[in-house]
């Protein structure tokens, strides 16, 4: 049995190998070729770790132009620059190929990559707090750890859409969130009981907690981060 599947191993070794120098020369006969090998490497290898990149590489490369596109639905309450933030590159291609954020004119775009925002999520603005004893000799002091939280989030999905034949080629889901957590303590007693990290705590002040609006422009700076480290990628 382990000499099948290290013969598979190595069979599927070979043909991503060989898919990415077919895929190294943008022809058609190159791409079709490459989009044969990695239906045979979906068969024998299904987890290969390559196999996600190879199918996007096959969609991205036959294009001409791509339109990249973000829907904020107006009743999530997003921000205004939600989207600007989300779709802010430095440079405007992937995998080589050009992309518009706004359509030109007289511009045919083959292939448009959009951005769904399905859901919202807030958690309440909590305060957790931990209250417990210190001693150093006759110190003591009674200390309270306090800890605030709040959490935003959003889901949706990657869209990569046939323009021309209006067909969704491949979806990936997302859920992306930031999580605010700020903690201090307060103590009665003796500051001479209290241990190092309650001394540093104590450095720290309760503050206001961030708005929603703020949290949402920092998911929105963190999907902009995954789509450019997953999707411009070299």
């Amino acid at each position: 049995m382990s000499d099948v599947k290290e013969v598979l191993g190595n069979y599927s070794g070979d043909i991503t190998k060989t898919i990415e120098e077919e895929l190294a020369k943008i022809t058609p006969d190159n791409l079709a070729e490459a989009s044969v090998l990695a239906n045979t490497l979906q068969k024998i290898n299904p987890q290969n770790n390559k196999l996600d990149d190879i199918r996007l590489k096959l969609v991205i490369l036959p294009s001409k132009n791509i339109l990249f596109r973000i829907a904020t639905p107006k009743d999530l309450h997003l921000p205004e620059n939600f989207a600007q933030l989300a779709l802010d590159f430095n440079e405007n291609t992937i995998y080589g190929i050009p992309f518009d954020i706004i359509p030109k004119e007289n511009t045919d775009y083959d292939l448009m990559i959009r951005i769904m925002i399905l859901e919202k999520k807030i958690s309440p603005e909590r305060v957790e707090s931990i209250t417990f004893e210190e001693k150093n000799g006759e110190n003591v002091a009674k200390v309270t750890d306090k800890t605030m939280s709040k959490t935003v989030s959003i889901n949706g999905k990657i869209e990569f859409i046939d323009v021309k034949k209006e067909t969704v080629l491949i979806t990936t889901p997302f859920d992306i969130g930031t999580n605010f957590i700020h903690q201090y303590a307060e103590i009665s007693g003796s500051k001479e009981a209290c241990s190092e990290k309650t001394l540093e705590l104590l450095t720290s002040l309760p503050i206001d907690f961030p708005s929603n609006e703020a949290l949402l422009k920092d998911v929105a700076r963190k999907l902009n981060n995954i789509i450019k480290s997953h999707y411009q990628k070299k």
